[in-house]
Formats: C-alpha cells, structure tokens, sequence
C-alpha cells in the first residue's frame, strides 16, 4: 500500500558501468506472485550502450541476473516498456535502425526476448512511446525527421500481439502546414479509439494538438483539434500527455503552459 517500505535492492551490481533511464513495470501472469521488470542501460567504455531486463518473482526481494534485450550491441538508447497479458514489449532508440522493438512472452519465470524487429522509423527518430492496450493491440508513436526536414510524429501498430506489425510507419500529424511536431503522447481504450497528443509548431510556438485513429492505427485523423485554447502559435505549450477514460470515452490532456511569461504552468 505504500505505507511502508523495505530496505533498497540491489538489482545488479554494476559499479563500473554507467545505469540510466531505467523504467519499471509490474508483470501479471505468474499466479499469485509479481513479477517487476526493471529496464536499464549500462554503458561500457562510454561508447557501448546496451538495454538489459532483469526480474523478480518474490515481490522484489530477489533479481534475477540481467538479460540484455537488443541483439548487436553497443547501438540502442531509451528504453521504453508496455505490458499485457501476453507479453513484455521494449522499444527502443537504435542508432542505425530507427526505433526497434523487442518481445519476450510471459507465463514463466524467465524473460526471453525475440529479435530486434525495425517499426520503420529513420535513422535518428527518438522521443518514442508504446501502449499495449490488453487486447493484443500494441502501438509505438516517436519524433522522426520527415521529408520537408521538419520533425514529425510517426507510429506503428500491431494488433495480434506483436505477431505482425504495419508495413510502413504511419504519419500521425496530418496537418498541411510546415512545422515541427514532437513529444508526443499516446493512449487508447481497449479494443477502441487510439489518441495521440504532440506539441507543434506549425503557426509559431508550439501548440498541443490531437488526433485520433479509429482503424487500429492504419488512418489518423485529419483536421486535428488544438486543445491549448490561447492564440495559435502565441505561447509555448509543451509535453502533452494524453489518457483516455474507457468507461465514458473522455479523453484528457494535460500539458506544460508558458502563457504568463517565463515559469511553465500545468495546464488540463
């Protein structure tokens, strides 16, 4: 309940090495147990960064020596993590490859990822999230330098958990005028409508926009709607995050507002 607290773990020692953006997540489907993931990067010779997995099926008392997930190493950044009741999925940053997923099948209490699968993103995309929605749905949004050389939100989806995924990278920021879009964020009701939210800059500073998909990700809206509700492209709006309530179909975004000068307010 978080009332209380046990002493700190160590996961793996790793003194010589750098950890970083490290994320966890509870695994359902071991039973009555919990299984926590926690993914980190080390970096060895500061030149070789690698995503690793290591978990616990005691509530935490214990980590199981680490798994490293991408497969060439020394080539991948910012992990990025999403659970159902199939599988754990990581996304991650590779330098060569654009945005790369890995997957390892729940159920037991080892992890076993799969081969370093390319969403079809460029080289250097970044900023990606993921959603895995419970149905077999699973979705992955990033940043990626389109062709006008301004950055775009692009996503890929799967709908069969990851078995299968889109053949081309979709573009999710349909607006016809030039500007950079970027941060996005992602979320979706089971089985229904996939929101994203992104800052975007087409008529001056950046405004939050949203769009929507109602085919598993294969189309994406087009007008969006602009939710930060000042003059478009008069103040800075940034970081979206987006969620979605799948009891009414609400969808929510809060963000970061510059309007009143210089301190970023949090605006709903």
């Amino acid at each position: 309940s978080g009332t209380s607290w046990g002493g700190p773990r160590t996961i793996k020692n790793l003194s010589t090495v750098d950890t970083y953006g490290i994320q966890a997540v509870l695994l359902p489907g071991l039973s009555d147990k919990v299984m926590v993931c926690w993914v980190q990067i080390a970096i060895q010779g500061a030149l070789s960064p690698d995503v690793w997995c290591s978990i616990s099926v005691d509530n935490g008392e214990i980590f199981k020596a680490p798994v490293k997930v991408n497969d060439v190493s020394g080539t991948v950044l910012n992990p990025q993590i999403a659970v159902d009741n199939t599988n754990l999925y990581v996304a991650m940053e590779d330098s060569k490859k654009g945005i790369i997923l890995d997957q390892s099948p729940l159920g037991g209490s080892n992890i076993a990822f799969s081969s370093d699968l390319s969403l079809g993103a460029k080289q250097g995309s970044t900023r990606h999230k993921m959603l895995a929605d419970g149905t077999g749905r699973v979705f992955v949004i990033w940043d990626e330098v389109a062709y006008n050389q301004n950055l775009a939100v692009m996503a890929n989806a799967s709908k069969n958990y990851g078995g299968s995924w889109l053949s081309a990278a979709k573009q999710v920021d349909l607006d016809v005028v030039d500007g950079d879009s970027s941060n996005a964020s992602i979320a979706a009701w089971p089985g229904g409508r996939v929101v994203a939210a992104w800052a975007d800059t087409s008529r001056g500073r950046p405004d939050i926009y949203v769009g929507y998909s109602d085919d598993d990700g294969v189309t994406w809206s087009n007008p969006v709607s602009r939710v930060s509700s000042t003059n478009s492209g008069l103040n800075r709006s940034s970081t979206p995050f987006v969620a979605v309530d799948p009891s009414n179909k609400n969808v929510y975004v809060a963000w970061q507002d510059f309007r009143f000068g210089g301190k970023g307010d949090l605006y709903f």
